[in-house]
């Protein structure tokens, strides 16, 4: 999902690291927030300068950000054009689903109801004793 718009309140700073460019050899800040909503929690991704706009406790509106799935999680940036503005307070956030978490964002598929015994190819009760075991004459 590219340009979308997110109103969400700074909840915590999850982890702060410094990554080296193998291309040119920069060094860049990545910083990651727990933000939430009345929908859900997610993980903010913050590159350099952007930790120093998102303060803790605050709450923002995001423009022009995005939902990047990695490794079976998602993370919400802001891109090149996109901006940071602050709001009062929005109150109450949900902390649930937490969308950060992997694969909590796929819908459950319902699991197909099995019996205790399991079914034998012809379609009878595995351990089904009524009918005594017959070996087919070929």
């Amino acid at each position: 999902m590219s340009d979308a718009v997110v109103k969400f309140k700074v909840l915590r700073t999850k982890r702060a690291k410094i990554v080296w460019s193998k291309k040119n050899d920069r060094k860049f800040l990545i910083t990651e927030r727990e933000v939430a909503d009345d929908t859900g929690k997610i993980i903010l991704v913050l590159w350099n300068d952007d930790a120093s706009l998102v303060r803790r406790n605050k709450s923002y509106i995001l423009r022009g950000g995005y939902v990047r799935i990695r490794e079976y999680t998602m993370h919400l940036q802001r891109s090149r054009t996109g901006q940071f503005i602050e709001i009062p307070d929005i109150g109450d956030v949900a902390e649930t689903p937490d969308l950060s978490r992997p694969f909590s964002w796929r819908r459950k598929s319902p699991s197909p109801k099995r019996t205790k015994q399991g079914r034998t190819f012809d379609g009878r009760l595995f351990r089904d004793r009524s009918e005594p075991f017959r070996q087919k004459e070929f």
